[in-house]
């Protein structure tokens, strides 16, 4: 039976080993960015995909602005336009959106797991374990 160039290497047993510390770059902070301080080219996704249209709708009602005979569009462009500023209206948006958020925020907020083996269960995988390549099933 030929094996190919990888036979050998696939049929010994894949140990998983936790990254080097040093290769890990990590910011320690305390805190999660505020919509102010992402990348301006995420704003339109945050706004359009986190906020539904009626609870864009009271967000900018309540900050003051005229949201009468305006479009879902208009006011999407008005939300993602406030997002990039750092002012009270922004905040106001970035607590609505922490709050509407406050259980995936909450849940990704735990402590990740140091290694993969532990994430794992500790187990060792091996190929009988692991999915076949496409082609080979």
């Amino acid at each position: 039976m030929n094996r190919g160039p990888y036979g050998s290497a696939l049929a010994r047993p894949l140990e998983i080993q936790p990254i080097p510390a040093p290769l890990i770059r990590r910011e320690a902070t305390s805190r999660r960015t505020k919509i102010w301080e992402f990348s301006t080219n995420l704003h339109c996704s945050i706004i359009g995909t986190c906020l539904s249209t009626v609870e864009l709708r009271q967000v900018l009602r309540k900050l003051g602005l005229d949201i009468e005979d305006r479009t879902d569009h208009d006011l999407h462009a008005a939300a993602v336009s406030m997002a990039g500023r750092r002012d009270d209206a922004t905040r106001q948006l970035n607590k609505v959106l922490d709050h509407r958020h406050k259980l995936a925020v909450s849940h990704f907020a735990k402590p990740i797991r140091k290694t993969p083996s532990a994430a794992c269960g500790g187990r060792r995988f091996t190929t009988a374990t692991s999915p076949a390549p496409i082609g080979r099933r």
